[in-house]
């Protein structure tokens, strides 16, 4: 909708003026930061931002959910995974509903990066247990002395 009234108001200016870009600034800032993404893709032509744009977002997803996966690991043990399964899955239902291409596509990466944390909750358990990273004595009781039979056994 926003869309539609900044082209209106665009056009209106490139009948009233000999220079329609004159105004954009003005014009643009109403949008979202979507809408001007849009904007400024159209002005480029045929360049594409979205895939360099989704690859962005996509690394920084992943940069946040590796401390995210750690934090949750000490403070609630592995057994927190529902958590992770549910919100991954609705996610994914939710980019399946988005009308707009690009945010269903950063919902889906999200999503799947949730569905993905679970594995690395469960390897982080092993981690805690060969003692690469600190143990929650709450939840890892001696887990500081490593049993060495356990570890050869899972890896």
């Amino acid at each position: 909708m926003a869309d539609t009234c900044v082209v209106s108001v665009i056009s209106v200016y490139h009948e009233n003026f000999k220079n329609p870009y004159r105004h954009r600034a003005v014009d643009v800032v109403y949008c979202t930061g979507l809408e001007l993404l849009n904007l400024f893709v159209e002005e480029c032509g045929a360049m594409q931002f979205y895939g360099v744009l989704l690859g962005l977002i996509s690394f920084l997803v992943i940069g946040l959910f590796h401390p995210v996966v750690i934090k949750c690991e000490y403070h609630f043990s592995y057994k927190v995974w529902p958590v992770f399964l549910f919100a991954g899955a609705a996610l994914l239902i939710a980019s399946l509903f988005t009308a707009n291409t690009f945010v269903s596509a950063v919902l889906g990466v999200v999503g799947v990066t949730f569905l993905w944390s679970i594995i690395e909750l469960f390897h982080q358990r092993r981690r805690v247990e060969k003692g690469w990273f600190p143990a929650n004595p709450k939840h890892h009781a001696g887990s500081n002395e490593v049993d060495e039979t356990k570890i050869f056994k899972n890896s």
